[in-house]
């Protein structure tokens, strides 16, 4: 009770999907279109427990929510993705609004079976030639670039002249060709700090 006494009034009883709008409008400007849509993909999949007050979240209704997840085949890696999304939103109302006083999400609770990390397999030299030998023009530029340089697609696409100092022999990924929003692409910033 007194955990809950320390809640700012207009926020005690708040239930998920309320606050769900409020995390979005708080973060639009600080995440991408995509963190965004994978966001809301993550918390739909939680949809059963918009109705429920955040103070009320717990393994109990937060279990049967992996559980459906499990069963229409999502992978490991996959759900504990949503989880941590949700764990993420929960933080939020815990530090920001001082809703909750602990996060109920513990990844290591929800007990499913870990994948297996795929292991990724680059070409060998001789499937690198057999490629290079059926490509030609644009294709063969592109395909040679991705594989020399380890581009991502965005990352290809989104090279410019400027792109290229061939006095100093090098390629500079400063900006990838994504998603910018609702049928909307263009110019963004590379993935991660080591894709620059």
């Amino acid at each position: 009770l007194e955990k809950i006494t320390k809640t700012a009034e207009e926020f005690r009883g708040i239930t998920l999907g309320e606050f769900k709008k409020i995390y979005l409008n708080d973060k639009k400007r600080t995440y991408t279109y995509s963190s965004m849509l994978q966001y809301k993909n993550a918390l739909n999949k939680f949809e059963d427990l918009y109705n429920t007050p955040l103070a009320e979240l717990g393994y109990i209704n937060i279990k049967p929510c992996v559980d459906k997840m499990i069963d229409t085949g999502l992978k490991p890696s996959t759900i504990t993705d949503y989880l941590k999304r949700l764990r993420n939103v929960l933080g939020h109302a815990m530090y920001k609004y001082k809703i909750l006083p602990d996060n109920p999400i513990k990844i290591k609770d929800y007990d499913f079976k870990k994948e297996k990390k795929e292991k990724i397999n680059a070409l060998n030299k001789n499937q690198c030639e057999i490629l290079f030998n059926n490509l030609d023009g644009k294709d063969y530029y592109i395909c040679l670039l991705a594989l020399k340089c380890g581009l991502r697609a965005g990352e290809v696409v989104g090279l410019t002249d400027l792109s290229f100092d061939f006095k100093k022999g090098v390629v500079i990924i400063d900006k990838q060709w994504k998603k910018l929003g609702h049928k909307k692409h263009g110019f963004g910033a590379p993935k991660s700090i080591n894709s620059y």
